[in-house]
């Protein structure tokens, strides 16, 4: 649609002003003086405000056109089916956590659990103190324990050699007491018990005389009578075929024995005894010296 413009003209003239008044020219419909009439101007301008019209909207038409892609014949390809997806494992979902619910509290719940709390105090403190009493204590009596013992020792470790002295003299002294009472003893025993010991040395000794061609057994003619018997069981029973000779010498204790043959002898006597025991005795207290 063709704009309206309205133009106002200002004519100047170069010539002198006529005094005389003269009409105005009309311009709207002709031109006067080489110079268009108003008329003329508008349609100039109309049909050059038609003419760029058309060209901007051919210009959008191709700019149109342009930007629009152009139509291809070639069928689109069909989408491809996805393969199907793999069922997602079950997802654990975490335990709700349990509401916590605040309760109010009255001032009397306040206060009881308040003497509550103190009585608990009062308590702990009371068996906190009485425990630390009972340390103090235990260990002021562990300590008095320590010291009796350290001074229990020291007079232990004085009185050590004392103590190893006095058993040295005790046995020493039991020793003798032994020995006294064996010589006491052993001649009474030997006179009552003379003829098993006889016995007994005859049996130890005779199998080592079987070769020999006599055997002479000296002894106190009290103990002549009651030896012969077992002689002559002996002789048969170890199958002697030698001579035996039984001699009565009173110069022989009784209990005392000797047995004779041509090269050597053996004897008892009560004093042997003796000196075997105090033998023993010796070696028993020496013993008892290396392992103390």
């Amino acid at each position: 649609m063709a704009k309206e413009y309205k133009f106002m003209f200002d004519r100047r003239f170069d010539d002198a002003e006529d005094d005389t008044f003269s009409a105005p020219a009309d311009m709207t419909t002709k031109s006067v003086d080489g110079i268009p009439s108003i008329s003329e101007l508008l349609d100039t301008l109309n049909t050059r405000m038609e003419n760029t019209e058309e060209r901007l909207e051919e210009s959008a038409e191709s700019q149109t056109e342009q930007e629009q892609p152009a139509e291809d014949d070639t069928p689109a390809p069909e989408p491809e089916t996805p393969p199907p997806a793999e069922p997602a494992p079950p997802v654990s979902l975490p335990e709700p956590e349990p509401k916590v619910i605040f309760k109010g509290f009255s001032q009397e719940e306040l206060d009881a659990a308040k003497e509550q709390a103190f009585t608990q105090g009062k308590l702990e403190g009371q068996a906190e103190g009485h425990k630390a009493a009972w340390d103090e204590a235990m260990a002021s009596v562990e300590k008095q324990t320590a010291d009796s013992l350290e001074l229990i020792l020291e007079q232990l470790r004085a009185l050590a050699p004392v103590a190893a002295e006095t058993a040295e003299k005790s046995y020493a002294a039991a020793v003798d007491l032994a020995m006294a009472v064996c010589r006491k003893v052993v001649p009474t025993l030997c006179k009552e018990r003379a003829a098993d010991e006889i016995r007994l040395l005859l049996e130890k000794n005779f199998h080592f005389l079987k070769e020999e061609p006599k055997i002479t057994v000296r002894l106190n003619p009290s103990m002549a009578d009651a030896v012969k018997p077992y002689i002559t069981d002996l002789v048969k029973k170890e199958s002697f075929a030698g001579k035996v000779a039984v001699v009565r010498d009173e110069s022989i204790p009784a209990g005392n024995c000797k047995i004779e043959w041509k090269h050597g002898g053996v004897e008892r006597t009560a004093q042997d005894v003796l000196n075997q025991t105090e033998e023993l005795l010796k070696l028993y207290h020496e013993g008892d010296k290396s392992n103390g």
